[in-house]
């Protein structure tokens, strides 16, 4: 029984560095596909496109978004490259106040809720989301658009998720 409680502690380690392993694959396949798209096309849209598609594709979030904040400064605007957010119930224009995305903007740092309905203070009444991770694109150290991600699954998001969402948000303020 020791030496079969052995081998599987041993095989449970192995299945769990070959997971990390590939994550961190996914993660940089998806990094350098940002960098490719930035790097051969001057036009932004494009570049989101791309973007968005790719982490969609490759790392399977259910609903991605970037968003714009308007003119007015009370509400954001959703980018048309956004992917699995429902503007039929909730507007494309979403309020600034009460919502996560807000709270980026107006802090300017980056927000993990991996599960909402924990009592957290940031439930966003316009998604239905339990877990919800976004990223400020800064430019001049001013929040010029937040990248967002949701899940209708509590603990969908890690700071692993965090890490990517800051690095590519970070590319696309240079895109």
């Amino acid at each position: 029984l020791e030496t079969m409680t052995a081998q599987a502690a041993v095989a449970i380690e192995h299945a769990r560095l070959y997971d990390e392993v590939t994550r961190r694959l996914a993660e940089a396949k998806v990094l350098q596909e940002v960098m490719v798209a930035a790097a051969s096309s001057l036009d932004f849209d494009r570049v989101l496109t791309g973007t968005i598609g790719a982490l969609h594709r490759t790392m399977g979030y259910e609903r991605l978004g970037f968003f714009l904040p308007t003119p007015e400064g009370d509400t954001v605007v959703a980018h048309p490259a956004t992917i699995g957010f429902d503007f039929e119930a909730s507007p494309t224009r979403v309020p600034i106040e009460g919502t996560t995305v807000g709270w980026v903007i107006r802090h300017g740092k980056p927000l993990l809720l991996p599960n909402i309905s924990d009592g957290s203070d940031y439930g966003d009444p316009t998604t239905d989301a339990q877990a919800q991770i976004c990223a400020p694109v800064m430019l001049n150290g001013q929040v010029v658009a937040v990248l967002k991600a949701e899940s209708v699954r509590p603990n969908a998001f890690d700071h692993e998720n965090l890490r990517l969402f800051k690095a590519i948000a970070a590319e696309l303020a240079v895109a």
